[in-house]
């Protein structure tokens, strides 16, 4: 590559020389900071990821003055279009990368970076008003299909005076260039190859009426003296012989043995493995590796890079698009199998954007016709076909593939924004509600794809979720919602809510400060629509990032509907309005909300069923704090019952919460522990304090003892109670004495009166 640089510099462009010049500048512009930001070690996967973007953008823009030193003069003329296109998307990627990398990097540098930022929006390509002229009146004469040889003697002699084609040197130059061409595309673009030879036609037939200066003879001769006789005139009809291979429209120079065997180059291949990548990943030491090979090393041991043993932080792997691109390419031009190459599954995917950008060689609308002549070794195609991209246009499956719909997307590939600016970070609400806009129209399939891509930038970059609250993604979200203008259908909507609610299960931002009331309110609007469950969820996963302020907004506004969702006869749409209750029911400002809305009643059919019993148990231990709540949860019917069979049948979570539910409620008064009693736990209390959770085991114990202590102070107070009874009948005797005895209590008195078996459970009668 720096071989072709330093031929960049000492020779001159044959067309387009202007587009070039302003290339090189522009390059040159921003090779001298590169350095620098690689020595800021930009650490975080975003910039080593942009690092790499702009060494590859550069080499790329490198290749493009390259092509224009060794193309054919005409053929550079008729594609002036697409090189001006791919001059301003170098320009326009550089400008986006370099963008995103100064918030990477330290201050002083960022307004470097800042400074070629500015001069890079400054630079307008634009092409050379005589080979414009002149690559139009190319195309022009090709598109005729009765094309006579006057309009091809007077058009080739026209482009020939605009494209300086004035002389038998500069005649045999671009046969020679246009040879070399024929050679490189030869069985691998049929319809390119055809136009190339359309022009060597010309160029032989028409290129000696082209008369040299008498100053000019001689260095002419001594040209073609230099020359390889298998190039001269004479030799029309010989096959073209190979002097060198060059560089061509994209890639890498290649090498070919005398076998004529393509060698990849070594840029392309794994350092590893030695073979040429398909699957190219970086790791955090900058290197570029192929994922199979760097994922064996280090499932082996490994923590340093392969290549310059420098310890590693961590094994993070981030796909190489760029280099991938340039292998693609350089593969297509070398006559590869496509396939063997085509990104997986499950892996990283092109769009056809991404591999159209890459190209030097289109012929955008130019249809070529058919032109018959025995006396001509050219067959031009008469297809309406429009030329595409020539690297693809060969492979009629990859082709097919790009004019499908878009059915592979990869990190956003639909959204224009977000190709522009390659991350979250960089939008403004604006931009989001245009997004959700986009993605609601998406095929359900692409929506969840796009929602696997948003979950691993989340996971990846801490910072992404951040800078979407401070730019809008909320805001942009909630006037999707609001849908003002009507424009948006429930199921657009839908697709909105799924987004975000992936957004909220992922993002590391903790708090959402644009949460308000009226907020609340928009989503509660939706749990009497289709999108009940949508609604639902959004809400359970908002609690998480709620303060407290905005948790007791939000109770107050969903807790009446999600209380009223309780009476519902559907049981098996109860699991998250119980949810929500359950985190709301935490707050010590929201539990007598709740209990004014009749919670406990509400919960008592569920636990009842058997169903989400922990959920249920969980809701009634937070409200134990209010005295009201202890009180309804004695008197309601059938609440207390419940809570006593789940202490015997539960599982060990819910016979957990039970037993710590029951003594709250006797650790109140002896009234409500005699109302525990009636329900029989006594036997469950003890197998509890054997076999359950370390908390039940304790909280059962002591639910035990409280309630011996009970039963002992209730004997001891009935007693006192018979010995005052005696004492007064002895003092006042009945007229006919009968014997009085002094009732005791037996000895025997205790825990257990009499012996139970400890398993069984009679509600009717105390079992003291």
């Amino acid at each position: 590559m720096e071989n072709m640089g330093l031929s960049c510099r000492k020779s001159c462009p044959k067309v387009h020389s202007s587009l070039c010049s302003e290339m090189t500048m522009m390059l040159d512009r921003v090779s001298s900071i590169l350095p620098s930001i690689e020595a800021a070690r930009p650490g975080c996967r975003a910039g080593i990821q942009e690092l790499c973007n702009l060494y590859n953008i550069v080499e790329k823009g490198k290749l493009i003055t390259q092509h224009c030193i060794e193309c054919s003069k005409l053929y550079l003329a008729i594609t002036g279009e697409a090189i001006l296109a791919r001059c301003e998307r170098i320009r326009d990627s550089l400008r986006r990368s370099l963008f995103l990398i100064q918030n990477m990097v330290p201050t002083v540098l960022a307004n470097q970076i800042a400074e070629v930022h500015i001069d890079l929006g400054e630079v307008k390509f634009v092409i050379d008003p005589l080979e414009e002229e002149a690559g139009k009146a190319i195309l022009e004469m090709l598109r005729q299909s009765d094309a006579t040889e006057e309009l091809e003697l007077q058009t080739f002699v026209e482009a020939a005076s605009k494209l300086n084609l004035t002389s038998p040197k500069a005649i045999l130059i671009e046969r020679r260039a246009i040879k070399k061409l024929v050679d490189k595309t030869s069985g691998t673009d049929h319809k390119k190859e055809q136009v190339l030879k359309f022009f060597l036609y010309l160029v032989r037939k028409y290129g000696k009426n082209i008369k040299p200066d008498t100053g000019e003879r001689a260095e002419n001769l001594q040209y073609e003296n230099q020359s390889s006789p298998s190039l001269s005139l004479a030799s029309d009809g010989s096959t073209p012989g190979k002097c060198y291979t060059p560089t061509y429209f994209q890639g890498y120079e290649y090498q070919s043995s005398m076998s004529g065997e393509t060698t990849p180059p070594t840029e392309l291949c794994c350092p590893i493995s030695t073979k040429l990548m398909h699957d190219p990943v970086i790791i955090t030491s900058g290197q570029t590796y192929e994922r199979e090979y760097i994922e064996k090393w280090f499932s082996e041991g490994y923590d340093t890079c392969p290549k310059t043993q420098t310890k590693l932080e961590n094994f993070t792997m981030i796909p190489n698009t760029c280099m991938r691109d340039l292998i693609y390419n350089w593969c297509k031009e070398h006559g590869f199998t496509i396939s063997d190459f085509l990104p997986g599954k499950d892996a990283y995917s092109y769009s056809s954007e991404q591999l159209h950008g890459h190209s030097m060689s289109s012929l955008h609308n130019v249809s070529v016709p058919l032109i018959v002549g025995n006396a001509r070794n050219f067959v031009i195609d008469n297809s309406s076909t429009t030329f595409s991209d020539a690297s693809y246009v060969s492979d009629s499956s990859h082709v097919k593939e790009m004019e499908e719909p878009k059915n592979r997307f990869s990190r956003f590939s639909w959204s224009a924004d977000y190709q522009k600016y390659l991350s979250f970070q960089n939008f403004n609400q604006s931009m989001f509600l245009t997004f959700f806009f986009e993605f609601s129209k998406l095929t359900p399939e692409i929506q969840g794809i796009s929602i696997k891509d948003l979950k691993n930038i989340l996971d990846n970059d801490n910072e992404v979720s951040y800078a979407m609250v401070s730019n809008g993604f909320v805001e942009a979200f909630l006037d999707f919602l609001r849908n003002d203008s009507g424009s948006y259908s429930m199921q657009a909507q839908q697709a909105g809510l799924h987004f975000f609610l992936a957004f909220l299960s992922n993002s590391r931002a903790k708090r959402i400060p644009s949460m308000n009331e009226e907020t609340f309110h928009l989503i509660t609007s939706f749990l009497n629509s289709e999108l009940k469950t949508e609604a639902l969820m959004v809400l359970h996963e908002l609690i998480l990032h709620l303060n407290h302020r905005q948790s007791r907004q939000m109770a107050s506004v969903v807790t009446p509907p999600i209380v009223a969702i309780l009476a519902s006869e559907d049981i098996e749409g109860l699991e998250l309005p119980l949810k929500i209750i359950c985190d709301l029911s935490s707050d010590a400002d929201v539990k007598s909300h709740l209990i004014s809305l009749g919670i406990i009643s509400k919960l008592v059919p569920i636990l009842t069923e058997g169903s989400f019993v922990e959920c249920c148990l969980k809701i009634l231990w937070n409200l134990c704090d209010v005295e009201e709540a202890m009180v309804l949860i004695t008197r309601t019917d059938r609440c207390l019952a419940s809570i006593a069979d789940h202490l015997e049948t539960g599982s060990p979570k819910e016979r957990e919460l039970a037993v710590i539910i029951l003594l709250a409620i006797c650790s109140r008064s002896v009234e409500d522990c005699s109302h525990v009693m009636k329900e029989g736990v006594i036997p469950a209390l003890v197998d509890s304090s054997v076999n359950g959770t370390d908390e039940a085991k304790s909280c059962s114990l002591k639910l035990l003892n409280l309630l011996r202590d009970m039963r002992q102070s209730d004997q001891c107070s009935n007693s006192c109670s018979q010995e005052v009874a005696v004492a007064d009948a002895v003092e006042d005797p009945p007229e006919s004495p009968v014997p009085v005895r002094k009732q005791q209590i037996s000895k025997s008195s205790g825990f257990f009166p009499r012996k139970l078996n400890i398993f069984s459970k009679t509600r009717s009668v105390t079992l003291f």
